[in-house]
């Protein structure tokens, strides 16, 4: 590593952690100053009780801050890096002292693939464990609120229950409604509790009670309902599944691996959605990468030239490319096309940055 290398490194990483801070304590302190009186709800609360429930609540949402940043920040840290150098005239000198503009970009581009490999980490690692902390509103701080479930099995048995603890395996008052050859709903069963046994893979019932329409047994007038005691019901999700049902509706945060269970079962409401978070997870290390190398040609040139007009190209592509995106990843909604749609920013803008970077001409 040459000394303009670490010149390069130092500002590049300096300028990157410093937007980091900046975005990061922007969004917290945004959301503190438009919800504190959700903090502060409760006058009886010692001072700092108050500050362990905001620093709780926000703690878990740096995670998802990060992830939300670091692309575009890593992005404005290259172009203020050669923007400064621009300015000051330096890349005039290094190019008549024969060093080539693209070999400029080496150790930012170096830098940004080990700040990627930091965010897929993030997404994988860091968040999937506690998504049910970031995906708290500021009316439930605590995250206290009951956490309920509704699901459909393999054989469309509905599953309902007003709390779920996949930690504990098992609900709290729950209702399973269960159908015929049909489809139609025959079954209802009630119970103040249910328990996974792992053993026989049914949920062990507390206080069940089956419920089941006259027209199925002969011996009854239609119209009536019988009732009597069931104590297990053998279905096809256990709390494992259930939490990722429950957790679906926080695709974005889960893990790759958990998408592709998701995925692979049935009656998934949202399999859609889903399906495209997965895709566009795929692809996101490449655009970051696209994102990056769309604005720096701009700045690396070997002819005086103004810093604001190239941060001004620079940032008209980089938002056409953010647009376009947002577009394909947001408006088209069929599942057949969501491979496709996830991977037609890095087609069309791909091309793009590699020719831009290939042509400077040194």
């Amino acid at each position: 590593m040459t000394i303009v290398d670490r010149y390069i490194v130092r500002t590049f990483l300096s300028g990157y952690l410093i937007l980091m801070a900046i975005g990061i304590c922007f969004f917290i302190f945004t959301g503190l100053l438009l919800n504190l009186d959700e903090f502060t709800r409760d006058t009886d609360l010692p001072l700092l009780e108050v500050l362990g429930r905001i620093v709780d609540f926000y703690g878990a949402k740096v995670p998802l801050y990060y992830s939300q940043l670091s692309g575009p920040m890593m992005t404005i840290a290259a172009t203020f890096t050669f923007g400064n150098m621009l300015r000051n005239n330096e890349l005039t000198a290094l190019v008549a002292a024969g060093v080539p503009l693209q070999r400029l970009a080496i150790p930012v581009v170096v830098c940004s693939v080990a700040l990627i490999f930091l965010w897929v980490v993030n997404r994988e690692r860091i968040m999937p464990p506690i998504a049910d902390r970031i995906a708290r509103n500021h009316d439930d701080v605590l995250g206290k609120k009951a956490d309920g479930v509704f699901a459909r099995d393999d054989n469309n048995v509905i599953v309902m229950a007003l709390r779920l603890l996949p930690e504990e395996d098992r609900m709290e008052r729950v209702f399973f409604v269960l159908p015929d050859e049909k489809g139609t709903p025959t079954h209802l069963i009630e119970a103040d509790e249910a328990r996974w046994d792992k053993d026989s893979k049914s949920w062990q019932l507390t206080r069940g009670f089956q419920y089941v329409l006259a027209q199925d047994q002969a011996q009854s007038a239609p119209g009536a309902i019988t009732k009597r005691a069931q104590s297990q019901l053998a279905i096809s999700l256990s709390p494992e599944e259930l939490a990722l049902r429950q957790h679906s509706r926080w695709a974005d945060y889960l893990g790759i691996s958990q998408l592709k269970q998701l995925l692979a079962s049935r009656n998934l409401p949202n399999w859609p959605t889903v399906n495209m978070s997965l895709h566009v997870r795929l692809t996101q290390p490449m655009i970051q990468l696209i994102l990056l190398f769309l604005p720096i040609p701009f700045f690396l040139t070997r002819e005086k030239h103004n810093v604001i007009t190239a941060a001004g190209k620079g940032l008209l592509l980089a938002g056409s490319f953010f647009l376009f995106m947002f577009v394909a990843h947001h408006v088209v909604r069929d599942p057949s096309y969501a491979a496709l749609v996830a991977w037609l920013p890095i087609l069309v803008f791909g091309p793009v940055a590699v020719y831009q970077y290939a042509n400077l001409r040194t």
